[in-house]
C-alpha cells in the first residue's frame, strides 16, 4: 500500500539523482561559463586518458575515442565527469555524437558560450 510518504521519497530520490553540487544540473545558469575549447580539451584528455587506462600523452585529441577502445562504461562516467565538472547536462551518447576529445572540447564550449575554436588551437 503506497502512502503519500512513499510518493515523497521517490520523488526526493528522483531529485537526487539529477543533483550535482547541491544544485540540479538542467537548472538555468548554473552551467560554468567561461571555458576556452583549450582548456576543456585538457580536461578532456586527462579523464579520458584516465578512462582509457593511458597517459594524457598518449591520446591524441584528434582521435576517435573508439579506436582507444571506448566502451559504453567509460563513455557513461566520461558523460557524468563533464555533467559534473561543468554543471552542464550533456546527452549520454555526446562521445558517440562528438567522436574526439576535440570535437566534445569544441561543442561543450559552444553551449557555455565560448569560442568552439581557440587561435591557436587546430580544429
Amino acid at each position: 500500500m503506497r502512502t503519500d510518504t512513499d510518493t515523497d521519497t521517490v520523488a526526493d530520490s528522483v531529485n537526487d539523482a539529477f543533483t550535482v553540487g547541491g544544485s540540479r544540473t538542467d537548472a538555468p545558469g548554473r552551467a560554468k561559463p567561461g571555458h576556452t575549447a583549450r582548456e576543456l580539451e585538457s580536461w578532456l584528455t586527462e579523464r579520458a586518458a584516465f578512462h582509457l587506462h593511458r597517459t594524457p600523452r598518449d591520446v591524441d585529441p584528434g582521435t576517435p575515442l573508439a579506436d582507444y577502445g571506448l566502451d559504453s562504461v567509460a563513455a557513461l562516467s566520461i558523460c557524468g565527469e563533464i555533467e559534473q565538472h561543468l554543471m552542464l547536462p550533456v546527452a549520454p551518447t555526446i562521445v558517440y555524437d562528438f567522436p574526439t576529445v576535440r570535437a566534445i572540447s569544441a561543442h561543450l564550449a559552444e553551449r557555455l558560450g565560448g569560442p568552439a575554436h581557440d587561435a591557436g588551437t587546430p580544429s
